[in-house]
């Protein structure tokens, strides 16, 4: 059988399974069918776990990752940390790989049961308390300054409003590689790198074939 498609499932899918009547085993062997899997990202446990912060927790935080935990206890495939996945696919650029592991080892995915298993049982320590609060000012941040760039840009307004979801796709790839894509993501380097990374190399990072991780971050 060939490589799964591997499924990369934001807060909002786990979120919706959860408040969904889902058997997960019949899911996950649909799935299985079909060469297809979901994939649990570490930083979706640490957003997940905001959860905890609402004002019905920690009942909505439970039962949240309880769901998780079910899904983990099937054996599902957790991935490399995003900031993980683009520096070994800024690697393959530079010394011509056609691929990369995206995949946590036994070991480290054993470490992400753990705290699934902790969450579910409603137990948040500190680092998880201490990521929730960063993350909260890096939201708000963040929101102020794409409600400041759409504002900037009314041209923009009127062609996120015109675009139908059929479109969605082929729109995203251009941007993706649009001056203001690759800025994006030469920006997010950067921050990891200093200022080594230029912007032409943004620019081939984002072009290569291995660059997944890179260009969800452009987008």
């Amino acid at each position: 059988m060939s490589t799964p498609l591997l499924i990369y499932s934001d807060t909002n899918i786990w979120s919706y399974l959860a408040r969904q009547p889902v058997d997960e085993a019949k899911l996950i062997t649909a799935l299985t069918s079909k060469n297809v899997t979901l994939l649990l990202s570490p930083h979706a446990v640490y957003e997940l776990a905001r959860a905890f912060t609402g004002s019905s927790a920690p009942a909505v935080g439970i039962h949240l990752f309880s769901s998780l935990k079910r899904f983990f206890d099937l054996g599902i495939p957790c991935s490399e940390e995003f900031k993980t996945l683009t520096k070994e696919e800024c690697y393959a650029l530079e010394n011509h790989l056609s691929e990369i592991d995206p995949l946590l080892g036994p070991s480290d995915r054993d470490i992400v049961g753990v705290e699934v298993g902790k969450l579910a049982n409603g137990i948040v320590e500190q680092p998880v308390r201490d990521f929730i609060e960063k993350r909260t000012e890096a939201a708000v941040d963040t929101r102020v300054d794409q409600r400041e760039h759409v504002a900037a840009r009314k041209e923009l307004r009127e062609k996120l409003k015109a675009i139908s979801q059929r479109d969605l796709d082929a729109w995203l790839k251009t941007e993706t590689m649009s001056p203001y894509g690759i800025e994006v993501f030469y920006q997010h380097l950067k921050k990891m790198h200093g200022n080594g990374p230029t912007r032409e190399y943004a620019r081939d990072v984002l072009l290569s074939a291995t660059a997944h991780a890179a260009r969800a971050l452009a987008r």
